[in-house]
């Protein structure tokens, strides 16, 4: 179900699915997602979850920040707003990619409230100045969707975040995801992949972590994924053969094993 929560003069778009009175699982997509990025997991999970996957701010229906160069506890705080508004005092956290910077700022913020996080195929960010110019590597990015338009900047983008051989329909999936973002949200989202600092945040999460990759990502190396792993006390690493980036879509089947059983604490 998709739906828009009212904070102040704010919008925040999220789609739900699974019982009010369930667990909830909250779903934190990429820099090139949105919140129906994770179809697979809203239909399957929801058997045993709440589940609830936003569009993060400056994404589908969901209002920009009020910061040109956000930070990811200012994701955060608009992430608390939007669970306070729905009753969820506490929940299973999932962040992908960018998501895992927005998850893990969460996390350390509100420690109360995450039981268990996951961060898949986590960006680590580039720890640029908040007064310094973005890296030329996320600058372009921002180039090249203003130069392109959506449609033309994910064909040329979107299939990256798939393995070698994935099913075509999957591909197609990802890139449509991707030919939804919108250029002034996308620029928000690249300050923060500019600024973010994964690793100075582990340190200070006391959830339990799973760590997750896509054995064959070429946006977040599975090495990177191990340094993450390795500076969380009691985690847990999983790769995932044969996905790359979009690991959640091209092998929902065993992202969605691994994760329940991480959640259940079976492995």
């Amino acid at each position: 179900m998709a739906a828009v929560c009212h904070i102040g003069d704010k919008l925040i778009g999220y789609r739900e699915a699974g019982p009010h009175d369930a667990e909830a699982l909250v779903l934190l997509h990429g820099i090139g997602g949105c919140a129906d990025s994770w179809k697979y997991q809203l239909e399957t999970l929801s058997r045993r979850y709440r589940v609830i996957a936003w569009d993060a701010p400056g994404y589908g229906t969901s209002a920009n920040l009020d910061v040109d160069r956000p930070i990811a506890r200012d994701y955060a705080a608009r992430l608390a707003q939007l669970l306070e508004n729905l009753g969820v005092t506490s929940c299973n956290l999932v962040g992908h990619s960018l998501g895992a910077l927005m998850a893990a700022s969460y996390a350390r913020v509100f420690p109360e409230r995450v039981k268990r996080l996951v961060l898949a195929a986590p960006a680590v960010g580039n720890g640029t100045a908040l007064d310094a110019p973005l890296p030329e590597s996320v600058q372009a990015r921002i180039d090249d969707l203003n130069r392109l338009g959506p449609d033309a900047f994910a064909a040329a983008r979107g299939p990256r975040l798939c393995a070698d051989g994935a099913d075509p329909a999957v591909v197609a999936h990802v890139t449509a995801m991707m030919a939804r973002v919108r250029p002034s949200g996308y620029a928000q989202a690249c300050a923060l992949l500019a600024q973010g600092d994964l690793f100075a945040d582990l340190p200070a999460i006391a959830a339990p972590t799973l760590v997750v990759c896509g054995a064959e990502d070429r946006i977040v190396a599975p090495a990177r994924c191990r340094d993450v792993a390795a500076k969380l006390a009691g985690h847990r690493y999983v790769e995932i053969s044969a996905a790359g980036h979009a690991l959640y879509a091209e092998a929902p089947a065993a992202f969605d094993t691994v994760l329940t059983a991480f959640l259940e604490g079976t492995a």
